[in-house]
């Protein structure tokens, strides 16, 4: 079990076991190098019911954990999803939303080393969000979209260099992310 599974499962965040050894792989070698993540999806108490104890905002303390240096910066639709602590700050936004996506990336500084779209799930937002937010992305930093459902359809239309990635995580999960690099 990696460090961030560890703090996944700590955090009883949904990331536990299906993306947390993902990451941890892409990220560890990192971690004192990320100043500022950017996640989209808090997670409500409704969303988030077949998590057993979730905690709203799991992940993003999840992050605060495992990035030691880095704000971490939360946006949901969802205004019972809103927490600020320590080096968590978050805002409603509706990510179907251009202005909205735009607003917040002003609000929370731009220049993310990590961008994670876990949000709606829906082709269209995801596509919106991505086209929105790349911009707004450090060079070197990592834009996720996870939980892409129909990976044909958002791949096909992302005008940026990525890397579509699929893998079993349980016998009867899968793994769906999009990855870009600016």
């Amino acid at each position: 079990m990696t460090e961030l599974c560890k703090i996944a499962a700590k955090w009883r965040t949904d990331k536990t076991g299906s993306y947390s050894s993902f990451y941890h792989t892409l990220f560890e070698h990192r971690r004192n190098e990320i100043k500022k993540v950017l996640e989209i999806g808090i997670g409500s108490m409704q969303a988030m019911k077949h998590v057993p104890d979730y905690r709203v905002g799991a992940s993003l303390f999840m992050w605060e954990e495992y990035f030691p240096n880095a704000m971490i910066y939360g946006l949901d639709i969802a205004p019972e999803t809103l927490i600020s602590i320590d080096r968590i700050r978050t805002r409603q936004c509706d990510q179907s939303s251009v202005s909205q996506l735009l607003e917040a990336a002003c609000w929370a500084g731009g220049k993310f080393d990590l961008i994670l779209d876990d949000g709606s799930h829906q082709v269209g937002d995801q596509l919106l969000t991505a086209m929105t937010l790349m911009p707004f992305l450090r060079e070197g930093g990592l834009f996720i979209i996870e939980d892409v459902n129909e990976l044909e359809a958002v791949s096909a239309k992302l005008p940026f260099e990525h890397a579509v990635i699929q893998y079993k995580y349980q016998p009867t999960l899968t793994g769906r992310l999009i990855l870009m690099r600016k």
